[in-house]
């Protein structure tokens, strides 16, 4: 009997031990299933849940929550593929975003982005100053392990019960508020009604946009401004894209040209007002023995393309047009986005003749350092600065300065939106080769292009 006894107590010692082994091996795993394994943060589900209950509990305490997305820049993702230690910034950046939050910091989906609980926020100023904070510490250098390593980020906040009244909807607004910042560059972080308007006609114009294209890019048509030099001959006239919605009317394009970037359908519209274009201005020699250029703007989508400069030669083959006459006009941002690949873009399109055109010169990085690295051809000088550059010295300076740069670099200079008179005189003085603007000619179709500038 009593061995038995000493036999079933054995039996029982033995499967309580099992027992909890196997209870730490399912809390080992739950805490796998739930937490990232590079920075260790408790991963979106877990934020969710937590949401749900202080939201819950804020009904009754009054406590005004912030939940933000935190997405880290460019530059971090330009060095993310080269380095090896990339999991050790990752977790570095946690800390320090606890640091002024706390522990309530968890992972994204995306490895590139941090979701954040901010509790006991007096208001949105406050906010405000948190996320001033978290975008200081985030872009302060690492050492170790890189001291060279600094990115920055962009950081969208929604505000409960102020700006939503569940977790589904604050996130949403957060996510529509990191939106606008990465689009606009602007330091406002936090979710305001205007935003949520901008964000759902944005919805709207996209899938209008994208009927338009399956119904063979109905309502876009193209109009072209004529450029001049100083004794008024044409030398090149600029293709710009036109949207006539039947559901929304006449869309400007600085309103569905973003849309069409963010959503990648840019590329279609690239090509397509590319390849018409020239086409039109085939069709231009042809008839009228003149022999002018087209320049065509191309986004920083069309460019990162991998079969964009062999798309362009097909193009100029099919219509059997010199490359001479193609201009291809991106803006400075464009150029620096990734600077090496683009640069061997370009190295290949001047090769064929085809010239490369900065456009709205002045307002971006404008550097020396990189001007003379960077196979240009034409310098467009934005129109902010022709506007009163004739009563405003420092415009007026910078002007100057341009102009002797682009003589030393054997570029061309081309001043945009030339309306007077006294401008197109003063522009004339200090050096300027080409000239564009309504004070010559307004954007034209290609039937009013022909009647008034080549017939």
């Amino acid at each position: 009997m009593e061995e038995t006894l000493h036999s079933d107590a054995e039996e029982f010692r033995r499967l309580a031990i099992e027992n909890t082994i196997l209870q730490d091996r399912i809390v080992q795993l739950e805490s796998l299933l739930n937490h990232d394994p590079n920075t260790g943060l408790p991963i979106r589900r877990i934020l969710e849940r937590q949401l749900a209950e202080l939201f819950q509990e804020a009904l009754t305490s009054g406590e005004k929550i912030g939940f933000g997305i935190l997405r880290l820049d460019r530059h971090y993702a330009r060095i993310r593929h080269t380095r090896d230690k990339m999991k050790v910034f990752l977790y570095m950046t946690a800390l320090r975003v606890q640091e002024i939050i706390g522990k309530n910091l968890f992972q994204s989906d995306r490895s590139d982005e941090f979701l954040m609980i901010i509790r006991n926020v007096e208001d949105e100023s406050h906010l405000e100053r948190i996320a001033e904070d978290i975008e200081g510490a985030v872009r302060r250098p690492h050492d170790p392990p890189a001291k060279d390593v600094t990115f920055g980020c962009h950081i969208g906040l929604a505000l409960y019960p102020e700006h939503a009244q569940t977790v589904t909807e604050v996130m949403i607004n957060a996510e529509i508020a990191l939106g606008v910042y990465e689009q606009r560059r602007e330091h406002r972080y936090i979710y305001t009604p205007e935003m949520g308007k901008i964000y759902h006609e944005s919805l709207d114009i996209e899938n209008e946009l994208y009927q338009a294209i399956q119904r063979g890019l109905e309502g876009f048509h193209i109009v072209y401004q004529p450029i001049f030099d100083n004794d008024g001959k044409l030398i090149l006239c600029e293709a710009l894209m036109r949207w006539d919605s039947a559901k929304f009317g006449s869309i400007p394009p600085s309103r569905f040209i973003p849309i069409a970037e963010e959503s990648g359908r840019i590329i279609v519209l690239g090509r397509w007002i590319m390849y018409n274009a020239c086409r039109t201005l085939k069709e231009w020699h042809d008839q009228t023995g003149k022999r002018f250029g087209m320049t065509v703007n191309v986004s920083p989508i069309q460019i990162q393309s991998p079969d964009f400069v062999e798309g362009v030669f097909e193009m100029l083959d099919s219509l059997e047009l010199s490359g001479e006459y193609l201009n291809i006009e991106l803006t400075e941002g464009t150029v620096m986005e990734d600077p090496r690949d683009t640069i061997q873009k370009l190295n290949q399109l001047r090769e064929r003749g085809i010239k490369i055109l900065i456009d709205d010169f002045g307002t971006g990085y404008s550097s020396l350092t990189y001007l003379g690295s960077l196979p240009l051809d034409v310098l467009k000088i934005a129109k902010p600065f022709i506007d009163d550059f004739l009563v405003n010295d420092s415009n007026r300076e910078i002007i100057h300065t341009i102009i002797a740069m682009s003589h030393n670099f054997n570029f061309t200079t081309v001043a945009e939106g030339v309306e007077r008179q006294e401008q197109f005189e003063g522009l004339k003085q200090v050096g300027c080769s080409l000239y564009q603007g309504f004070l010559f000619s307004p954007p034209l179709d290609a039937v009013e292009f022909e009647d008034h500038l080549l017939k």
